[in-house]
């Protein structure tokens, strides 16, 4: 960018004598005028939705975002500093008031096979009609748990011995199924350990 300066000072040669030499105003001197400011506002952004290239700077700093990540901006209409100071961390944040949280609604999963890995993943509350005597196993991580709806389909058990380690129900037994109807059944993980209750008929 270049700024113009003046090379010819027409006004010095109004005081010159008549007859000086000087005191011509030469077409080259035109020239040499009008290029220089050519020059100079060829090196100039527009007012009007400039086109700039290289590196912007205000009040000395340089400004190196790029104009998509300046467009992220658009729409703000207050500090965005301000703005983030009144949200919480994701990390162990702490709110203060009432806090208001989304109903959560639990997937329900329908078990199917003779020998199914219980995993929370399917889903928290899973139903199961046996086609025949069954042997679940243990897919599930410490801090997991699952609710089991069991229909017997035609008198058909349950080994639980591959799932679960301890039965907090029924003085540690495993639960009987009922005949009619389902039995529920909620295991959850602790560490390495898979623990069980019968929690009613259904």
């Amino acid at each position: 960018m270049s700024n113009y300066t003046k090379s010819t000072n027409f006004t010095a040669k109004d005081a010159l004598p008549t007859g000086d030499t000087g005191k011509i105003i030469r077409g080259t001197e035109f020239d040499t005028e009008f290029t220089a400011i050519q020059t100079a506002v060829n090196s100039k952004a527009d007012a009007t939705s400039p086109s700039l290239t290289g590196t912007i700077t205000f009040n000395g700093v340089g400004l190196t975002a790029t104009a998509t990540e300046i467009n992220f901006t658009d729409g703000v209409t207050s500090n965005i500093q301000t703005q983030l100071n009144t949200k919480a961390p994701i990390a162990s944040p702490t709110f203060t008031g009432t806090v208001t949280l989304p109903a959560v609604t639990e997937t329900v999963y329908a078990i199917s096979g003779t020998t199914p890995a219980i995993s929370a993943t399917n889903g928290t509350i899973q139903t199961w009609t046996l086609s025949a005597n069954s042997t679940p196993t243990d897919s599930l991580s410490s801090g997991q748990s699952v609710v089991l709806h069991i229909n017997d389909g035609t008198a058909y058990n349950i080994t639980w011995t591959s799932l679960v380690d301890q039965w907090k129900t029924d003085s540690g037994a495993s639960p009987s199924l009922n005949t009619t109807g389902e039995t529920v059944v909620v295991v959850w993980k602790v560490g390495s350990t898979v623990y069980g209750a019968r929690v009613g008929n259904n």
